[in-house]
């Protein structure tokens, strides 16, 4: 039996004008899984979240076989068998804040570039602290 591990974390971040308001954003997930594989395969998936919740998980394309259990779906997907998951996530949008102990590395780099790298550099993941 071949043991195949599936990993996915999702993280959305929506600062909207209900961030001051503390209002919860909700986004619509869909993952599906078997495209490639050439031999049915099992499959376990766990949808776990943090600061936020799951609602309305409703499973695609499943055989008699697969089940789903509150955040839980047990498949055998591949060889031209595709399951999949659609689910609203639901979450408090966050602010995310510029580092406040930039490196000398940075600050030498932003003050070296020009205005389009500089606003590209202050997108970057390592830039900006995610709470």
């Amino acid at each position: 039996m071949t043991r195949a591990g599936l990993f996915v974390a999702i993280h959305v971040i929506l600062t909207t004008s209900t961030l001051a308001q503390g209002l919860k954003e909700d986004v619509k997930v869909s993952l599906s899984w078997g495209y490639q594989a050439h031999r049915s395969t099992p499959h376990y998936i766990k949808l776990l979240v943090e600061s936020a919740e799951i609602r309305d998980a409703k499973a695609h394309n499943l055989e008699s076989n697969d089940t789903i259990t509150g955040n839980v779906l047990t498949t055998h997907a591949g060889r031209g068998d595709i399951d999949g998951v659609e689910f609203i996530l639901r979450y408090t949008p966050s602010q995310i804040k510029t580092l406040e102990n930039l490196q000398s590395i940075w600050s030498d780099l932003i003050a070296r570039s020009d205005t389009g790298t500089v606003q590209r550099l202050k997108q970057d993941p390592a830039y900006r602290h995610d709470p």
